[in-house]
Order: C-alpha cells, then structure tokens, then sequence
C-alpha cells in the first residue's frame, strides 16, 4: 500500500522517466534505434579509431552493422514465438 503522502508527492512530480516513458505517435518507438546505435558507435570508435580522418566512415560501419543485427535478432525471435513456440505447445 502506497502512503498518502507519497502518493500526493509522486502525483505532483510530473513526468517520471522509468515509470512513466514518453510515447512516440504512431508507434514509431523502434525508430529510436537509428540514433542510439549512431552514438554508441560515435563514442565506441572516437577511442577505437587510430586516425581521425577515417571517423565518419567507421561509424557509419558500426552503426549499420548494429542496426542491421537488431533487425536480424529481433526476426529471429519473431520467428520463435510465432512458429516454434505453438509448435512445443506453449
């Protein structure tokens, strides 16, 4: 049971991050991929990278290569629970 006090505290914070995600119109929540997979590739190879100038193509390496395995992992599990799940009776 929630006291009433917090209760009162949580209703006036506002917007909350883990607890209350921000929705995207339409669905479009998995376009946030994109982005997220071009910065941890900017930060990932800003170490990595031994020359400065070859950057902009490394990244663009790694975040196809990221985004390109998500599409491929996520069909995968797709295919699992939509075949092989009815398939052992779950």
């Amino acid at each position: 049971m929630i006291p009433a006090a917090l209760a009162q505290a949580a209703a006036g914070a506002g917007w909350r991050p883990f607890l209350d995600p921000v929705t995207l119109p339409g669905g479009s929540w998995w376009l946030t991929l994109i982005p997220l997979a071009l910065l941890i590739s900017v930060v990932y190879k800003a170490v990595r990278v031994p020359n400065v100038r070859r950057l902009p193509a490394h990244v663009l390496v790694m975040t196809a290569q990221i985004v390109v395995a998500m599409v491929v992992l996520a069909a995968g599990i797709h295919a699992v629970v939509l075949w092989i799940v009815p398939a052992l009776g779950g």
